[in-house]
């Protein structure tokens, strides 16, 4: 069995590939999470709270911080 990655399949079965790729994915969630707050907080400067872009941020971050809160719950996070 295997898991897939960017840099293609990883053997469930190679521990320091899992945990790097798992590193890889939870750094990536975060700085997504923080790219969305930035556009967001520019939207909100340019007062255009009720565009669509805004709501579909929006809503891409409470998915991410959903991801987030869930790995903290775990203590993976």
């Amino acid at each position: 069995m295997s898991i897939t990655s960017s840099a293609g399949p990883i053997p469930m079965e190679d521990g320091p590939a899992r945990l790097e790729a798992y590193e890889a994915m939870t750094r990536q969630i975060q700085t997504e999470y923080q790219d969305i707050a930035r556009k967001l907080e520019d939207l909100r400067n340019q007062n255009k709270t009720s565009s669509a872009r805004f709501r579909e941020l929006l809503g891409q971050k409470l998915m991410l911080s959903n991801e987030l809160a869930r790995l903290k719950a775990w203590r993976l996070l």
